[in-house]
């Protein structure tokens, strides 16, 4: 034996550098579209805490301002009511 390669042995180590290459290139694009669906569930927990949180927590510039809408409501029925009296009052008379 003198050592040399033959074409035999160069024909197996091209296979299992091809069949190698193969693997590695199907792993990439696995793990690449894994990558974004764990992302894409990382962000959709990461939005739904941080909406939760401000559902609990809300501020009180918002808190100010549903009482004041609340008020104008009030205060619009009250107009309406005023309005109907001030129509009877005058057809009446």
């Amino acid at each position: 034996m003198t050592g040399r390669s033959t074409s035999k042995d160069s024909g197996k180590f091209i296979m299992i550098v091809y069949i190698a290459l193969i693997l590695y290139s199907i792993s990439v694009v696995v793990f690449y579209f894994i990558g974004i669906l764990i992302g894409f569930l990382i962000f959709l927990i990461l939005i739904s805490l941080i909406s939760f949180y401000f559902s609990i927590n809300k501020s009180k510039e918002l808190k100010i301002k549903q009482e004041v809408s609340k008020i104008d409501r009030e205060l619009e029925a009250l107009e309406n009511i005023y309005v109907k009296l001030n129509e009877k009052i005058t057809n009446f008379s």
